[in-house]
């Protein structure tokens, strides 16, 4: 409490003690900062009284309990505000309330406070407290415990090889290893995260699931496996793997040139389209092809024209399987001249039709030379704004070479039409007139056959204007 001892020695102690508790606990609240920089800078020894007093500015506690706490002994706390000193005087037990007439004059700028602004002041201050309190307890309380890490996942070791087929011989070269992620990413696909490119690769997965493509040319079988446990694991992979080997011929037996034929091998299945799926394009002659077992239609060109044959194959798991396709295309040379025997004019359009009116080729040039499979044939050559033209038929295997003479004069439009679009040929067993029966007006129809071919089938299959 309040001491009679203070900066003014010479004026005697009088007042209530609750107008003095009301000037500490205003000098507290205001100057609190600059006590403790104030006693520093001078080097005053802090006394338990004024350690006191800063912690009720510190913790908001009441200067009442603060001075109840402090023994009668304790010596007066100086302090200073802005030039201006008040001495503190000390609550004693005999004398409670103290004389009115005892309270020295104020010497502090702060006004004095009536007994139930001190009251309600110590009791916001003591609600605080328990508020900082109770929010310290609440952290304390609410606080997780730290989470305990996961044990580390450790990879595991795994490996693979291929066999040709089921019981066969291990693959020693030519594979390639392929491993994804089994989880589809947004587009689709599928995540590589390695590849190897040895017969029998070793590597380290962590546990989980994965897809595994092992490709043998174009053999290839893709497999989902599941890697778990911290043991080796060796997978097999069965390809059933054949071998395919192409050659083409001519019509007398002797091979095609190399660099004139070409292969593309396609799905034995069509789409709804009518279309096949090609699985290698230009595949070379007298060289295997790896292939998983099963069925192919392989395509064959001849030059750069029309002369291709197809064929379906077959090809077996562990064999190699030898196909050889037989072409009976031509080669045939086409020269515009102006007799007979004469020399080629240079800068000639050429177009070459079929019976039905179908392009097969156009070029321009002097001696134009193509590949054409048998059959019936029309030419014309335009020269010098006019065009020229001639029939004629390839038998398989004849090479030969195609003139058509300026001298026997231009192609009239009309024929020209006629080679461009031919009439659609009558039905079979028809005369011609429509309407009228073989065996006349009122005869009865004999009936057509289904199993009789057809004279023109592209010009079923022309768009009509």
């Amino acid at each position: 409490m309040c001491a009679p001892n203070s900066f003014s020695k010479n004026r005697p102690y009088s007042g209530s003690i609750y107008e003095c508790e009301a000037s500490v606990k205003l000098i507290l609240i205001r100057r609190g900062r600059d006590i403790w920089k104030r006693i520093g800078m001078r080097g005053q020894v802090l006394t338990a009284r004024k350690l006191l007093l800063l912690s009720v500015l510190v913790l908001g506690a009441s200067p009442v309990a603060a001075e109840e706490t402090t023994t009668p002994d304790s010596q007066p706390s100086v302090i200073e505000a802005e030039g201006s000193a008040t001495t503190v005087p000390r609550k004693t037990l005999s004398d409670p309330n103290g004389p009115a007439s005892a309270m020295p004059p104020r010497t502090s700028a702060a006004p004095a406070k009536s007994r139930e602004t001190v009251r309600s002041e110590s009791a916001v201050s003591k609600s605080n407290k328990a508020s900082r309190e109770h929010t310290a307890e609440s952290i304390i309380q609410i606080s997780p415990p730290a989470p305990i890490p996961p044990p580390p996942v450790e990879p595991v070791s795994i490996s693979f090889h291929a066999l040709a087929t089921e019981g066969g011989p291990r693959l020693r070269s030519g594979l390639i290893w392929r491993i994804f992620s089994a989880k589809a990413e947004a587009d689709g696909g599928f995540e590589l995260i390695s590849t190897h490119r040895e017969a029998a690769p070793s590597t380290t997965l962590l546990p989980g699931e994965y897809l595994v493509n092992a490709a043998y040319g174009l053999s290839n079988l893709t497999k989902k496996i599941k890697v778990d446990g911290a043991e080796m694991d060796d997978e097999t992979f069965v390809l059933n793997t054949g071998g395919l080997k192409l050659k083409a011929v001519l019509a007398d037996g002797t091979e095609c040139p190399d660099g004139e034929v070409e292969f593309d091998i396609e799905s034995d299945e069509r789409d709804q389209f009518g279309k096949r799926e090609t699985i290698l394009a230009d595949a070379k002659p007298n060289k295997v092809v790896r292939l998983n077992a099963g069925a192919y239609h392989i395509r064959s060109l001849y030059g750069d024209a029309n002369a291709n044959v197809g064929v379906d194959v077959t090809v077996e798991p562990g064999r190699i399987t030898q196909a050889t396709i037989k072409h009976t295309g031509a080669k045939i040379t086409f020269r515009l001249v102006q007799r007979r025997g004469g020399e080629a004019l240079a800068g000639t359009e050429w177009q070459v039709l079929t019976s039905t009116g179908d392009t097969v080729k156009k070029n321009v040039g002097a001696l134009p030379t193509h590949i054409l499979a048998a059959g019936s044939y029309a030419v014309i050559a335009r020269h010098g704004g006019k065009s020229y033209s001639r029939k004629f038929a390839i038998e398989p295997g004849n090479d030969k070479q195609i003139e058509v003479a300026i001298a026997d004069g231009p192609t009239p439009p009309k024929e020209l039409q006629v080679l461009l679009e031919p009439p659609p040929p009558p039905l079979p067993g028809g005369s011609g007139f429509a309407g009228q029966s073989p065996s006349g007006a009122f005869g009865a129809a004999k009936p057509a056959d289904p199993n009789a071919p057809l004279l023109n089938p592209g010009a079923l299959l022309r768009p009509t204007r």
